[in-house]
């Protein structure tokens, strides 16, 4: 995968992945853009390659210094809030 398409996009109204050899997809949508969507490509413990979306409602860059990291952890359970809608879908 280049490295383009593994790119967070921010701010996106809606962020497609399709799979070439099913037809199939998932969609992320935001009527409101306030969503990060990005594709994570790792290797699991017995090497075999796993491909994950990751859908953001909110995103810092402390390492940048720009002033807007909020000292806090966010998470599940740590002021986590917001919601996409998400389609699954196939070209037929």
């Amino acid at each position: 995968m280049t490295k383009d398409f593994k790119t967070l996009r921010e701010n996106v109204r809606y962020f497609d992945v399709h799979f070439t050899d099913t037809g199939e997809y998932v969609r992320v949508e935001d009527d409101n853009a306030r969503t990060a969507a990005r594709v994570s490509v790792s290797v699991d413990e017995n090497g075999e390659e796993r491909t994950a979306l990751l859908v953001i409602k909110r995103w810092i860059y402390p390492d940048l210094g720009w002033g807007n990291d909020e000292k806090r952890k966010f998470g599940v359970g740590a002021g986590a809030y917001g919601s996409v809608v998400m389609r699954l879908g196939d070209s037929d």
